[in-house]
């Protein structure tokens, strides 16, 4: 569901119209993942966490969270909008799963809307390439493949970057790095019940 036409204020009221998006039963809403990560924390205090509670290792997860947020997601979208192959793929794969996922909706597109949308989409994609900071796709590349090969060091001994318990970084599996749902809720508007 676009966020314009939600029907609740609060979402339609967001200032930065990006996702994930919580929304808690009494209507309140955040949508960064750094401030719905300490929101839940907070919340939920019943012996799991995600965020290590002291020292160092509290540090390096806050440190690496907003790492892959901001910065990763910049080699994520490179790959995906720069090369062609990678364009046409990203374009139908994402439009194909907003209208598969679309509450609501009774009949898909013709074939040629829904390549029109496709079009939309994937230029409208290709021209933040600049905006988003990532057009060198040289200097992506090798970030992408970089942070990876380090991750799969760190992993080679265990599921969790953090010992052997899920942490915040563990989202970068989970997040934008991923092109794949396995399971996963399809929305990006997640609800608290």
């Amino acid at each position: 569901m676009e966020m314009a036409s939600h029907p609740n204020p609060n979402i339609r009221a967001l200032k930065a119209k990006v996702i994930p998006v919580l929304e808690w039963p009494d209507g309140r809403v955040l949508n960064d993942s750094t401030v719905i990560i300490d929101a839940l924390e907070a919340e939920f205090r019943d012996g799991r966490t995600v965020v290590p509670p002291t020292g160092p290792a509290r540090f390096l997860a806050k440190l690496l969270e907003d790492f892959f947020d901001e910065w990763f997601m910049k080699a994520m979208f490179n790959r995906r909008w720069s090369s062609e192959v990678d364009r046409d793929w990203s374009g139908r794969w994402i439009i194909s799963d907003q209208l598969m996922s679309a509450p609501g909706l009774v009949t898909l597109p013709s074939s040629s809307q829904t390549s029109g949308l496709i079009k939309f989409f994937r230029d409208r994609q290709v021209g933040r390439l600049a905006l988003v900071g990532c057009e060198d796709d040289k200097l992506w590349q090798h970030v992408m493949y970089e942070v990876v090969g380090a991750l799969n060091m760190q992993l080679k001994s265990g599921l969790f970057v953090f010992d052997h318990v899920a942490a915040v970084p563990r989202k970068i599996t989970s997040g934008g790095a991923r092109t794949h749902d396995h399971g996963l809720k399809r929305h990006a508007l997640y609800r608290l019940s």
